[in-house]
């Protein structure tokens, strides 16, 4: 230990906790790493890494981000940057001062997109070009065998933000997926069984049917965070063992729901909104989300309001077709949970994130 440099990450500069604790940034803290460890909010680092929201900071410093929105944070939003213009953005020639500065180590981020959009915004600036670092997610788990599909039982599994936030429930296709588990169910598929996780936000009569269904189990929340009411992780392990089709038709990527959910050897139906692309294949993503978020000139928009209170039907359609498709193959369902669970254990190795992240970091804190 005594060998190795330090690295900060910054949880406390977080808008708030929960950001800075979402597995999506906070696993680099477990990170097994030859040259560097990890501490928190430790300042007297040699590197500080600021989670999600970009705050300037006259010590060598890096942000670890999942897109380019959070970066230009508070001047931007997502879900309402669809009339962003980055090319007559006010502050964008500030911001490129300061990621030019040597103090500002780069960008770490997991999506390529992400990468691509900041590189073209700032000009292929070289000075910035050189900061931009491409990290793939990691999780690891002990799971080496798929649950074999039961044709008199297929599971479903839905669940809400890591926050649980009631309005994020539409945003990840909430509402579209308990629309198509109800009418399956009502049609003749009583094989068929949901899991949902998290606050839900629908109206009393569906609410009342999941309720009174005695293949729904609304799972409750058995943990607390930062006064939200959660389900823990040894909780959420035991739900995804059991299930065969994890749902996310959601508004746009929520990568490490996808990625937890792949290592599992679940089916992930995702969409065909920004960033499912750089982990599904195009016959795991649901149409009717092209609207919410988009890439445009390089850049991504996103317009999340168009979801919000009515059903995308377009959205429902795609999502029962594929469903329909997969429970009646069973066959098909299991060869597609091996691939996924063999191909996980590949793209989302800790060993191999570590690797890359030691070069990252190795390169970041170079002359410290």
């Amino acid at each position: 230990m005594l060998d190795k440099q330090k690295i900060n990450y910054a949880s406390s500069l977080a808008v708030h906790p929960l950001i800075a604790e979402h597995p999506l940034y906070k696993s680099i803290l477990e990170s097994d790493l030859d040259k560097f460890f990890f501490t928190e909010n430790d300042f007297n680092s040699s590197l500080s890494v600021v989670p999600t929201y970009y705050k300037y900071l006259n010590i060598p410093h890096c942000i670890v981000i999942e897109d380019y929105i959070t970066l230009f944070f508070p001047h931007i939003h997502n879900g309402s940057n669809y009339q962003f213009d980055y090319k007559n953005f006010e502050f964008l020639n500030e911001y490129s001062q300061a990621f030019q500065s040597d103090n500002f180590r780069g960008v770490i981020c997991h999506m390529k997109q992400t990468l691509e959009s900041i590189d073209k915004m700032f000009g292929y600036n070289e000075k910035i070009s050189k900061k931009l670092f491409y990290l793939p997610l990691a999780y690891d788990n002990s799971i080496e065998k798929i649950k074999t599909t039961n044709p008199e039982k297929i599971v479903f599994t839905f669940t809400n933000s890591f926050g649980g936030q009631k309005n994020n429930f539409p945003l990840r296709g909430g509402l579209e997926s308990l629309m198509v588990f109800k009418e399956l169910y009502e049609s003749g598929y009583k094989n068929i069984y949901l899991n949902l996780i998290g606050e839900l936000n629908i109206d009393p009569q569906l609410l009342n049917w999941m309720t009174e269904c005695d293949n729904v189990k609304i799972h409750e929340p058995n943990t607390t965070r930062h006064g939200r009411l959660m389900m823990t992780e040894e909780s959420i392990h035991d739900v995804l063992l059991d299930t065969d089709i994890f749902l996310i038709p959601a508004c746009r990527i929520h990568s490490m729901s996808v990625v937890r959910a792949l290592c599992y050897g679940n089916i992930v139906l995702g969409s065909n909104g920004w960033g499912f692309n750089e982990f599904l294949d195009e016959e795991f993503c649901c149409a009717g989300q092209e609207n919410s978020s988009y890439i445009e000139d390089g850049v991504l928009k996103e317009k999340y309001s168009l979801f919000l209170e009515q059903p995308n039907d377009k959205l429902f359609l795609s999502l029962k077709n594929k469903v329909v498709d997969l429970i009646d193959d069973h066959v098909k369902m299991d060869k597609i949970k091996n691939t996924n669970l063999r191909q996980s254990k590949e793209k989302f190795s800790k060993k191999k994130r570590d690797l890359i992240l030691e070069e990252i970091l190795s390169s970041m804190t170079k002359g410290i």
